[in-house]
């Protein structure tokens, strides 16, 4: 659960918990793809309007498979 809400979306939980333990691996990356295209979407969008350069999916295994991808560069990505 998150802050009460049962979340039963594979995509939406992993990406809960990766934001909640700090960092978003690449297993963690994957099952968003997979589960949840459009977040995963917009994560890559976010983080291209945020100097990453261009973002895709491929740019964003590579960013969780280097450690880049903590809370803080997700939180900033989404915000914009």
């Amino acid at each position: 659960m998150l802050y009460g809400v049962k979340i039963t979306n594979t995509g939406v939980r992993t990406f809960a918990d990766s934001i909640r333990s700090g960092r978003m691996t690449l297993h963690d990356v994957h099952e968003i793809i997979e589960h949840s295209p459009r977040l995963a979407q917009a994560i890559c969008d976010g983080l291209t309007a945020s100097g990453y350069g261009k973002v895709g999916y491929e740019e964003l295994l590579r960013l969780a498979e280097r450690g880049h991808l903590n809370a803080g560069a997700i939180s900033r990505a989404l915000a914009l």
